[in-house]
């Protein structure tokens, strides 16, 4: 989905030439699933120290229930 998505009339670079963009959404999905591993590992750590790991589990399953509720909106949109 996001490979297939492409941005037309792009400013030129400083040296002149346009700017690829072949490929930058999925190098941005990519970088957002990293930070938010990393991110949420260290958060799931922090909660089961400070409430316990039942709790962490609930918020685990609230969080890819949130996720599954806004899959919806990344279907593409037709202009």
């Amino acid at each position: 989905m996001f490979a297939q998505t492409s941005i037309t009339d792009l400013p030129a670079s400083e040296l002149g030439e346009p700017v690829s963009t072949e490929g930058n959404a999925v190098e941005w999905a990519w970088a957002m699933n990293a930070g938010s591993s990393v991110l949420g590992s260290v958060l799931a750590m922090v909660i089961a120290i400070h409430v316990g790991l039942n709790i962490t589990l609930a918020c685990g399953a609230v969080a890819y229930l949130l996720a599954l509720a806004l899959l919806p909106t990344l279907a593409p949109r037709r202009v």
